[in-house]
C-alpha cells in the first residue's frame, strides 16, 4: 500500500520533471511488456567461435606486449592475496569484510543479513525495503567487481583455480538472476557497471586463450546476457532529470561491450551511439575547469574513472574525451595533493568503475594516475614490471606527480589553496562555492554552500562529515545532507535549500565565487550564496584570506542585506582523530600529528564543543556508508544583524617531537 509520505514524494518528484520526461516515462510504461519480451528473446547473431575469435582482449593498451609482462613481486603478492579472498568467498562491502558462505545468495544484503524477495526487478521497492535491509550492498555484490582480483590473478599466474572461481560465480548469477529477475535489473546504471566489469573480466580471462574451465553452455549464457544488458540499457537511458553519473556509466558500459565483442553487435551501431552520449554528457556534467557538477568528490573520481575506461578500450573515445579527462584530473589533483583523505564533499557511496582499482586509501591517487596515463602513451622503453593496477588501464604504472599550485575553479565553484604554512607543514584549504548539485534534482549534492575544509600535514582537520545513509534512516540522511552538518553559517537552524526527498532538492540556492586570487603567496577569495534570501532577505558572504607575513588565515562571514536580527550558528566540524581543547571563551586549539591549529572565533557568539548529539543531531562523522561516529564540532550561536561581521582566524604552529 502506498503511504501518504510516498505519495507526497511522488508528487514532488513529478514536479521536478520537464514535460518531455513525463511523456518519455509514460511511453516506457506503455511499451514495457513488448520491451521485456524482446530482451527475453535475444539470440546470438553468430557462432560461438566467431564471437570469441573476434573479441578484443587488449590489456594495458598493448595487445602484443601485454601477454608476457613481468609482475613486480610486491604487486604479485597483493594480486594473489586478493584472488585468494575471492576463492574463499570473502568480499569487502563498504569497508567491511563479509563472508558470503559456500553458496552465494545474490539477493541478500550481507551487511545486514536480510534477503530481498526472489521476484522480477519491477516488483522490488528498494526505496522502502523490509526491516533494516539496504539495497546498496546487494547492488555492489551484483556488480561483480569483487571478482576482478581473481581474474587478474588468473591472468598473471595461469592458475586455473582462479578462473574456475570467477566462472563459477558468473554461472551462479546467470542462473538465478536471469533477466528480469533480481535487484541487478532494477536500474540502468547497475546493468551498465556490471557490463563494464564483465568486459574486463573477459579480457583477463581470455587474454591468453580460453580458460579450460569455460564450457560452451556458460559462454553462450554469458554472451546472451551481454546482449540483454545492452538492450535493457538502450531502452531506458537515464534521461532528463535523471541524467547524472548514471547515464555516463550506462553509455560507457555499452561502449565497452560493443568494442570488446564486436561480433555480437555487428549489425548495430552501439559503439558510435554510446560514444556520442558519453561526449554529450561529459560536456554537460563537467565544468570548463574540470569539476563534475554533481558537487561530490566521490562521484567526480567515479565519473573520471568511467571516462578513463572509455579511453582505455576505444581509441576514438580517448581522442574525444582527452580534454575532459585532463581537466578533471587537474581538479582531483588539487583535492588529493598531500593526502589520501581528500575533502569528502557531497554524497559518497564508494562507487568504482570496474574493480580494477579497488576502493582503498590509494583509490583517488590511482584514478588520477590512470587519467594522466591514459592521455599519454604506453610505456615501451625502460619498462621492467607491472607494479600497480593503474597499468591495466593506462599502459603505465604511475605518472610523475608535482604539487599543484593554489587555484580557483570558478566555473565549478571551488577555491583550493595548497601550500606550506609553517615549518614545512603542507596545508590544503578548500572553499565550496559551487551549485547545490546537477540538474533539477541535485540528487547527490549537500546544502554546504561556502563550507570550508582544512588539511594539515596530510590529515583532515576541518572536515565535511560524509554521507552515512542513502535509502534507509531518513533522519540521518537528512542530517548529513543538511547545512548544520557542514562548516558554514546556518541561519535560524534552517537548511540553505529545501529537501524534497532523499535524492531531491527544492528551491536550489545560487552560489558563486565573487573574486579569487590564488597563488603561493596570496589567497584572497570571496563568495556568496542566496539560500536565505527568500525567507530572510539576505545573502551569506564569506571571505577568506591568507596573510603570509602574519602566517594566518582570516575568514569573515556576513549576512548582507539583512534588515532584522536573526539567530545564527557558525560551525566548524573537526575530524574525530584530532584533539580539540577550548582554551578561552572564543579560542580553541586543535592538535594533530606534529602541529597545533589555533582558532580564534567570533566573540559575538557563544561557543561550545558539541559531539554525538542526537536531538537534534550534531557532531557526527561518517567514513563510509552505514558507519558513523561522534566528532567534535565548534559551534557558535547568537543573534546578528546585517552589519555584524563574524571574523575567524586560523594560526598554525609546528610541534616537533624532540
Amino acid at each position: 500500500m502506498t503511504t501518504p509520505r510516498q505519495l507526497a514524494w511522488r508528487w514532488r518528484r513529478l514536479r521536478a520533471m520537464p514535460l518531455r520526461e513525463v511523456v518519455y516515462r509514460l511511453w516506457q510504461r506503455v511499451r514495457a511488456g513488448s520491451v521485456q519480451r524482446r530482451i527475453k528473446q535475444e539470440r546470438l547473431p553468430a557462432p560461438l567461435g566467431e564471437i570469441v575469435g573476434g573479441a578484443d582482449t587488449t590489456l594495458g593498451r598493448m595487445p602484443g606486449h601485454a601477454q608476457t609482462l613481468p609482475i613486480a613481486a610486491g604487486y604479485m603478492a597483493e594480486i594473489m592475496a586478493a584472488g585468494d579472498e575471492v576463492c574463499a568467498h570473502r568480499v569487502r562491502l563498504f569497508g567491511r569484510t563479509v563472508a558470503l558462505g559456500e553458496r552465494i545468495d545474490w539477493y541478500r544484503d550481507y551487511v545486514h543479513d536480510v534477503a530481498f524477495a526472489r521476484v522480477p526487478a519491477s516488483q522490488l521497492d528498494y526505496r522502502a525495503p523490509q526491516g533494516n535491509a539496504d539495497i546498496m550492498p546487494v547492488w555492489w555484490l551484483n556488480r561483480h567487481q569483487h571478482l576482478m582480483p581473481a581474474a587478474i590473478a588468473y591472468y598473471v599466474t595461469g592458475n586455473e583455480s582462479y578462473a574456475q572461481e570467477v566462472l563459477r560465480q558468473l554461472e551462479s548469477w546467470l542462473t538465478v538472476c536471469e533477466y528480469p529477475l533480481g535487484p541487478g535489473w532494477l536500474t540502468g546504471i547497475e546493468a551498465g557497471i556490471r557490463l563494464l566489469t564483465w568486459t574486463w573480466l573477459y579480457r583477463f580471462l581470455f587474454a591468453r586463450g580460453r580458460p579450460a574451465s569455460c564450457h560452451d553452455t556458460l559462454l553462450l549464457a554469458w554472451f546472451r546476457s551481454v546482449q540483454q544488458h545492452v538492450r535493457f540499457i538502450s531502452t531506458r537511458w537515464a534521461k532528463y532529470s535523471s541524467a547524472n553519473n548514471h547515464i555516463i556509466a550506462e553509455s560507457v558500459g555499452v561502449l565497452a561491450a560493443a568494442v570488446t565483442w564486436p561480433v555480437l553487435f555487428v549489425r548495430e551501431r552501439h559503439a558510435q551511439r554510446a560514444l556520442r552520449i558519453v561526449q554529450r554528457e561529459a560536456a554537460r556534467q563537467v565544468s570548463d575547469d574540470g569539476v563534475h557538477l554533481e558537487q561530490s568528490t566521490s562521484y567526480h573520481a567515479f565519473v573520471l574513472e568511467l571516462l578513463v575506461n572509455a579511453a582505455a578500450v576505444h581509441e576514438p573515445a580517448r581522442t574525444a574525451l582527452r580534454g575532459t579527462i585532463e581537466a578533471m584530473a587537474l581538479f582531483l589533483d588539487a583535492l588529493v595533493c598531500d593526502t589520501d583523505e581528500p575533502p569528502d564533499i557531497g554524497d559518497s557511496d564508494w562507487a568504482i568503475a570496474s574493480g580494477i582499482l579497488a576502493r582503498t586509501p590509494a583509490y583517488y591517487r590511482q584514478v588520477l594516475a590512470a587519467a594522466r596515463g591514459v592521455c599519454g602513451e604506453p610505456e615501451t622503453r625502460g619498462f621492467s614490471a607491472v607494479t600497480t593496477p593503474v597499468f591495466w588501464y593506462a599502459g603505465v604504472n604511475e605518472v610523475a606527480e608535482s604539487a599543484p599550485p593554489p587555484r580557483a575553479f570558478a566555473n565549478g565553484g571551488y577555491a583550493v589553496w595548497n601550500g606550506i604554512a609553517e615549518d614545512d607543514l603542507p596545508v590544503k584549504l578548500c572553499l565550496d562555492a559551487g551549485p547545490l548539485g546537477l540538474g533539477t534534482l541535485a540528487a547527490h549534492g549537500h546544502a554546504d554552500a561556502l563550507a570550508l575544509t582544512l588539511h594539515v600535514n596530510g590529515e583532515p582537520v576541518v572536515i565535511d562529515p560524509g554521507t552515512y545513509a542513502y535509502h534507509g534512516e531518513p533522519e540521518w540522511r537528512a542530517y548529513f545532507r543538511g547545512t548544520r552538518a557542514h562548516s558554514t553559517l546556518c541561519v535560524d537552524g534552517r537548511d540553505q535549500a529545501r529537501m524534497d526527498g532523499p535524492f531531491l532538492w527544492g528551491r536550489h540556492y545560487f552560489a558563486e565565487l565573487l573574486h579569487a586570487v590564488a597563488s603561493e603567496d596570496q589567497f584572497d577569495v570571496a563568495a556568496h550564496h542566496n539560500g536565505y534570501l527568500r525567507r530572510y532577505g539576505c545573502w551569506h558572504t564569506r571571505m577568506m584570506a591568507w596573510h603570509p607575513l602574519q602566517r594566518v588565515w582570516m575568514i569573515t562571514d556576513q549576512l548582507t542585506g539583512l534588515q532584522t536580527a536573526v539567530a545564527v550558528e557558525l560551525l566548524f566540524h573537526v575530524h574525530p582523530r584530532r584533539i580539540v581543547q577550548q582554551t578561552e571563551a572564543n579560542r580553541f586549539e586543535i592538535r594533530g600529528t606534529h602541529y597545533c591549529l589555533t582558532m580564534t572565533v567570533p566573540a559575538e557568539l557563544t561557543w561550545r564543543v558539541a559531539a554525538g548529539e542526537t536531538d537534534p543531531p550534531l557532531g557526527w562523522y561518517s567514513p563510509v556508508l552505514g558507519e558513523k561516529e561522534p566528532c567534535p564540532v565548534l559551534a557558535g550561536t547568537g543573534t546578528v544583524t546585517g552589519a555584524v561581521v563574524l571574523a575567524t582566524t586560523l594560526e598554525l604552529r609546528a610541534e616537533r617531537q624532540v
